[in-house]
């Protein structure tokens, strides 16, 4: 019989090459964003790598719940996509309200909902 408590490998094992890819390219957008970036570019500059990478996480825990294989991690690993998700949400309503208007407020707007509704998501899913 199986250990009720062993959800199994998460999935797919990331390679040592998408690992060292991924950092490289963090470290790339950190030295060109403190160096080379400045006013409104770096704010764009910013606002895009939140994004991506909050959609990024949502997208991974996704799919870690998929391949999960006990009831429980599965929706602990939906949660935190949801709060991911949220998060990433939060951002792209930003993202087109200054696309859309030059003089957009970032407060008080539902992107402060989808925020702080990453918390709970968190918390509910590590519990």
């Amino acid at each position: 019989m199986a250990d009720p408590h062993d959800s199994g490998p998460p999935g797919e094992v990331t390679s040592p090459v998408v690992t060292v890819a991924v950092a490289g390219l963090i470290l790339a957008y950190t030295a060109v964003r403190y160096t080379l970036l400045d006013g409104p570019v770096a704010t764009w500059a910013d606002d895009i790598a939140w994004t991506l990478a909050s959609g990024a996480a949502a997208w991974g825990c996704l799919r870690t719940a998929v391949q999960a294989k006990v009831q429980r991690h599965r929706l602990g690993w939906r949660l935190l996509s949801l709060g991911a998700a949220a998060w990433c949400g939060g951002m792209l309503y930003l993202i087109g309200g200054q696309l859309g208007d030059p003089d957009f407020a970032p407060y008080p707007t539902p992107a402060n909902w989808l925020f702080l509704s990453l918390a709970p998501f968190f918390a509910a899913g590590l519990l």
